[in-house]
């Protein structure tokens, strides 16, 4: 949780940094904090797909194991 949350200020200081370079900070540093909010928003709808789907896998092993323990 802790790494996700450095998404958004490590994007902008990489943007602030390739900015500098080509002598345009300010454009640097919004293409930065705009691709990192774009990929935080990513990794929190992939993190949400995974824990449905474990929270599925999971519901589907207690249904089996409860038939298997009414079949013994």
């Amino acid at each position: 949780m802790a790494s996700r949350q450095l998404i958004i200020p490590g994007g902008l200081l990489l943007g602030m940094g390739i900015g500098m370079l080509f002598g345009e900070t300010g454009a640097g540093m919004f293409i930065g904090i705009g691709l990192g909010m774009l990929i935080s928003v990513l990794l929190t709808f992939s993190k949400g797909s995974s824990e449905r789907n474990l929270e599925k896998r999971v519901a589907e092993l207690e249904e089996k194991l409860k038939d298997e323990e009414e079949a013994s």
